[in-house]
């Protein structure tokens, strides 16, 4: 019917248009009834691309108001695929790493939402959508393309660890020969190197897209965004990554289960891929400050975050070689001395650059020191533990005293 009307010009466009969705609502209908799985997915998203570039550049709008709930309905599809390709249980079936028709039929769905921005790049639709509804647009499709291309190699790499920790289950025995018994275990590690692959991962990901911004894109909007998720991908480093190699740590140390399961040197050297890493993402969110956001609260913003991760990461890798030489009291004695030491190096740089907020976290830094000190290091250490700790923060505290009275009628013209 539509085909005559358009043939015959028997009707204004406008009916034409109307059957012609009609059409695509039941063809939509259609995809599900006849297909199921990817295949689904793949058809509605390629639906939705076609009707996204003939709306946009051949200034139809209903065509293009047609792609958005077909396009939301393809990524609900391809959400569902994923809920049930990566949930493994001890009988599932195995999966290769990437070369499987899952990451394919993703990347395929992402193909497509790419198709969909590059079109809304080079058309703008201003004009018949209006500008208030293209601003939005202009957030949205980058956001989504990001985002599932991201979850795309994410859900393939917990896919493959999982697998891998599944892989491991083996009987073990417990207790003596005369009461034992055998239970399952599995091998920890593996679930550990999930953790910290996923980390060191997200924060990849997160420093290319950073570079591909300021290099090429150059998009403020998406900057703010990449910034905010740069912040939180440190934090989550420093929170789940570090714990992780923590664990790692321990287990190898220990041997835990070693008479059935291998603990390789890889839980001490994958310390220093996270590492370098987290360097780059912090390094991502410096060429940001520097270029495109260059005023004094996202200084304050980026001086903050930059210290705390150091400190973070120097406290962190002081109780990693404790542990290796068996010293058991890191968390009171050497790591008061760090902070306090850290403090002093703040006060001082903080100082030379005539930066009071980095003045005032280092006093900040120091006084939680000494209440650490005095409530929780004290406790239980012995005379030459406490002398050792209360002279080195004495000494300290008489360097930064000294400092200040040299530099007071210098330091006042802040940056």
């Amino acid at each position: 019917v539509s085909y005559i009307i358009f043939k015959n010009k028997l009707a204004d466009r406008r009916i034409f248009y109307l059957i012609s969705g009609l059409v695509l609502v039941f063809l939509t209908a259609a995809i599900p009834i006849q297909l199921d799985g990817n295949w689904v997915t793949l058809l509605w998203v390629l639906e939705a691309t076609v009707l996204f570039w003939i709306g946009r550049t051949k200034n139809v709008p209903i065509y293009e108001y047609l792609s958005y709930p077909i396009l939301l309905l393809a990524s609900f599809s391809l959400f569902d695929d994923w809920s049930h390709t990566y949930r493994f249980y001890e009988d599932s079936v195995s999966i290769p790493f990437l070369f499987n028709i899952h990451f394919l039929s993703s990347l395929l769905f992402v193909s497509g939402l790419g198709a969909i921005n590059y079109v809304n790049r080079r058309h703008s639709g201003k004009e018949s959508l209006g500008e208030d509804f293209t601003k939005i647009l202009n957030y949205i499709l980058p956001i989504a393309f990001i985002g599932i291309l991201y979850f795309a190699f994410q859900k393939e790499i917990g896919a493959y660890w999982d697998q891998r920790y599944l892989g491991s289950s083996t009987l073990a025995k417990i207790g003596s020969d005369g009461d034992s018994y055998t239970h399952t275990i599995l091998d920890s590690d593996l679930r550990d190197l999930k953790h910290i692959w996923l980390v060191i991962y997200t924060l990849g990901y997160l420093t290319l897209l950073s570079f591909v911004n300021l290099r090429k894109w150059k998009n403020k909007s998406l900057g703010t965004i990449n910034l905010v998720m740069n912040a939180i991908g440190v934090f989550l480093f420093l929170l789940i990554g570090l714990f992780a190699l923590s664990e790692l740590r321990e287990s190898y140390l220990d041997n835990i289960n070693g008479d059935y399961f291998d603990h390789g040197s890889i839980n001490i050297w994958i310390r220093y891929i996270g590492l370098s890493f987290l360097a780059g993402l912090i390094y991502s969110i410096y060429k940001y400050y520097k270029e495109m956001f260059p005023d004094e609260k996202m200084r304050m913003a980026f001086d903050c975050l930059l210290h705390v991760s150091i400190l973070w990461v120097l406290s962190s890798e002081l109780l990693h070689w404790l542990d290796f030489v068996e010293f058991t009291k890191a968390y009171k004695l050497v790591l008061s001395i760090l902070w306090g030491v850290y403090s002093l190096g703040l006060v001082s740089y903080g100082m030379y650059k005539k930066k009071k907020p980095l003045r005032i976290g280092a006093i900040a830094l120091f006084g939680f020191t000494l209440i650490k000190l005095f409530f929780y290091d004290l406790v239980h250490l012995n005379t030459i533990s406490k002398t050792i700790v209360l002279v080195s923060l004495g000494v300290l505290l008489l360097i930064i005293s000294f400092l200040y009275n040299k530099f007071k009628n210098t330091m006042y013209e802040e940056k």
